[in-house]
């Protein structure tokens, strides 16, 4: 049974950002109501978020995953100089590609992939899906994902559409003068109720307001990128990117 517990607060010294803090809100939101049992923190780097998780005791079991051995070595170490905070048996830290990651079918799974670009991320959610089948398991693990990509969001927008996954929220965070959507999704599993009743995910998102500062600036940049692109020779993909962009602040 999964925990569940009051949405804690940030004091100011936890150092988290504005995207890790829209991460984390969205956790707490989530496990207010017990929604999952393991959370992973994968490509986690410093495990800044990770750590913010279980020391607050949001889920039954945090998992750590970066593909850099030093990373998790550094990681273990720090959070075994404080077993109060951070107990060993509600953690685990893994050194390995997240795509070979094996899901329990038995609880619900929490997958969160922040600071890459969204190709890689596509990549790891498809080794994900293939691993699953491979294993050919009886009952497919129940899996919602976090995502944070912070470059080619389209490529991963098209995926998700794609693949008929649903859309739980979205949003677009601003940090340091950059800008980031933040997309919430659920795993289609065909014949489970588990996935209906959800919106797919769009290939630009709905998020967007067309008098929010930040919004624009973020679209500006987004339609300065693929323009030119279309000088060259992806032309045609940038112009059909184009043309659904262009749709988002009328």
């Amino acid at each position: 049974m999964s925990v569940a517990v009051p949405i804690p607060s940030f004091p100011p010294s936890v150092g988290l950002g504005p995207r890790l803090t829209r991460l984390y809100q969205w956790i707490g939101e989530a496990q207010a109501k017990g929604t999952y049992h393991t959370i992973w923190d994968c490509c986690c780097d410093h495990g800044y978020l990770g750590i913010q998780i279980l020391k607050n005791q949001l889920c039954d079991q945090l998992v750590f995953v970066d593909q850099v051995p030093h990373i998790i070595e550094q990681l273990q170490r720090q959070l075994e100089q404080q077993p109060e905070l951070y107990p060993s048996e509600r953690y685990q830290a893994v050194s390995g590609d997240a795509g070979a990651l094996v899901f329990d079918p038995a609880v619900k799974h929490l997958v969160i992939l922040a600071g890459v670009g969204g190709e890689h991320i596509v990549d790891i959610m498809r080794a994900m899906a293939a691993n699953a089948k491979g294993k050919d398991l009886d009952q497919v693990a129940q899996m919602d994902f976090l995502l944070c990509p912070t470059t080619t969001q389209f490529d991963l927008r098209q995926y998700l559409n794609a693949e008929h996954y649903g859309l739980l929220q979205e949003s677009i965070v601003s940090e340091k003068g950059r800008d980031y959507e933040v997309i919430h999704v659920r795993q289609p599993q065909s014949g489970n109720e588990y996935s209906h009743a959800l919106e797919r995910v769009s290939l630009t998102g709905r998020m967007w307001q067309s008098d929010h500062e930040h919004h624009q600036r973020y679209h500006n940049k987004l339609m300065r990128h693929y323009q030119r692109q279309m000088r060259g020779p992806k032309r045609e993909r940038a112009e059909y990117i184009v043309n659904h962009y262009e749709q988002c602040l009328a």
